[in-house]
């Protein structure tokens, strides 16, 4: 957006539609990845999960998140949609957009989506995962040691939509992310909730969460 003396923007991301846990819905998301100097006074940034429909090979929004005017940073996230267990795979995007205003200017607003995300509803083990690893071996390595994860099964390939989900079998979130940060991890971002999204090191996604929540 141009403002008399000022360029002023903010860039928004949305992320391929994933899954928390095996059992749980779709989610899609999107995140800040930067803003001018300076920052508009404030953002709406929304977040749709779609479908692509086969009958008219159109995308459908299935799920939507609409952060009303806020703050310029963070993430936006839609509810969970539950797969439908119907034998096929079906294809979903997420797709975000955004304004900004600035001193009482607003912005077009900015479409974008991302990739696609293809779910196999058929039932398959919830152990199994494919990462991107130059080092698949130290990646397996990794993992052996993460609670709750002995029984995971990890292949070299594009990476799964569903994020692994790990939860400390004694003491609490933070000291679970410590170790792990210990061992080559590392902290993206720390939810209110009381998660962690981390990744290993080599950069796989996943959550630490309490107990209770898986």
């Amino acid at each position: 957006m141009k403002n008399p003396g000022a360029y002023v923007w903010c860039t928004f991301q949305g992320e391929k539609p994933f899954k928390l846990t095996y059992n749980g819905g779709l989610i899609a998301q999107g995140h800040y990845t930067g803003c001018s100097t300076p920052v508009p006074d404030k953002c709406r940034a929304q977040v749709d999960l779609q479908r692509l429909k086969a009958y008219d090979g159109h995308w459908h929004a299935v799920k939507n998140k609409d952060s009303g005017w806020t703050k310029c940073s963070g993430r936006v996230t839609t509810k969970p949609l539950k797969c439908v267990h119907d034998g096929h795979k079906e294809t979903y995007n997420t797709q975000v957009t955004l304004q900004v205003e600035y001193h009482g200017h607003f912005s077009e607003t900015g479409i974008a989506d991302s990739g696609d995300t293809y779910v196999d509803c058929r039932r398959r083990s919830p152990m199994e995962f494919a990462f991107e690893a130059l080092d698949l071996e130290h990646i397996r390595r990794f993992w052996s040691l993460v609670p709750r994860m002995d029984g995971l099964t990890i292949s070299q390939g594009p990476v799964s939509s569903m994020r692994p989900v790990t939860s400390p079998l004694v003491g609490t979130v933070q000291e679970l992310a410590e170790t792990l940060t210990d061992m080559g991890g590392r902290v993206l971002e720390w939810d209110e909730g009381g998660w962690a999204l981390m990744t290993d090191p080599e950069g796989n996604e996943f959550y630490v969460r309490p107990p209770e929540d898986l």
